[in-house]
């Protein structure tokens, strides 16, 4: 619908692979119009080709072909130049010695521009402090209105239980140290407040059982009342379902313009991993794996 205006259903063959690939697929029908099969070597061309044809767009406000010469790079290279476009306004090479380094790395690196307006290289106990000064800085911004310098000690902490932290705030208004169970609690917790709020259109506090699952099965719960409209127990087999057919859902919407259910052949794919690993970056913002 979206890109061949119409909401004719997606033939059964071009949504039966992986999650990866799937993406691809999605990247395919944008430049191609087609959902012809891809190859392995294509997916990896489109992603990079996808992240090139965004930085175009973004700065320069046009969607022209891009040159192939400027899409031939990994994904760490490509994610290293979309750095330097944000940071200098430019789309020139960079030097190897700026990209040679993991996506962590590249990540605190942009955290230090922004702190310090510089790219100089950066270690690794840098980071770990960047990344929590980072979310400290979110929170003091985001409940006191601030920016000001946040004190140390209220950086000295792992970045899961930071992100911890924050939601800690957003229930009780106080950055006072949590404990490692009040960390799990909180998560559970706030995930399930998200689901009410959804759902009931209230913040009311949530009963205790309907906060004791883990976080993979508050996930999959999430993903049944949107399906059925209750929040009744799940079991295991379940839970990976409801998963695939959640990302197979997004799918079908996007390219058909409608809701309606997805054959049972449609949603066997692969990665039970990969959908979880969309759902995180939809409620946390981030993309680290789930265990």
């Amino acid at each position: 619908m979206q890109y061949k205006g119409t909401a004719k259903p997606i033939a059964a063959y071009t949504i039966k692979q992986s999650s990866y690939r799937q993406l691809s697929q999605q990247l395919f029908v944008q430049y191609t119009g087609t959902t012809k099969p891809i190859t392995g070597d294509t997916i990896k061309q489109i992603s990079c080709r996808q992240l090139s044809q965004q930085l175009q767009v973004q700065y320069t406000g046009t969607t022209k072909p891009i040159a192939a010469d400027t899409i031939k790079q990994s994904s760490c290279r490509q994610l290293s130049q979309q750095l330097l476009v944000q940071y200098t306004g430019t789309t020139k090479p960079i030097a190897a010695y700026t990209i040679k380094q993991s996506s962590y790395r590249q990540l605190s690196q942009q955290l230090f521009v922004q702190y310090t307006g510089t790219t100089k290289p950066i270690t690794g106990d840098t980071i770990k402090q960047i990344s929590c000064r980072q979310l400290s800085q979110q929170l003091q911004v985001q409940y006191k209105e601030t920016t000001k310098p946040i004190a140390a000690d209220t950086i000295k902490q792992s970045s899961y239980r930071q992100l911890s932290q924050q939601l800690f705030v957003q229930y009780t208004g106080t950055t006072k140290p949590i404990t490692g169970d009040t960390i799990k609690q909180i998560s559970c917790r706030q995930l399930s407040q998200q689901l009410q709020v959804q759902y009931t259109g209230t913040t009311k506090p949530i009963a205790a059982d309907t906060i004791k699952q883990s976080s993979c099965r508050q996930l999959s719960q999430q993903l049944l009342v949107q399906y059925t409209g209750t929040t009744k127990p799940i079991t295991g087999d379940t839970i990976k379902q409801i998963s695939c057919r959640q990302l197979s859902q997004q799918l079908q919407v996007q390219y058909t313009g409608t809701t309606k259910p997805i054959a049972a052949d449609t949603i066997k794919q692969s990665s039970c991993r990969q959908p979880s690993q969309q759902l995180l970056v939809q409620y946390t913002g981030t993309t680290k794996p789930i265990t």
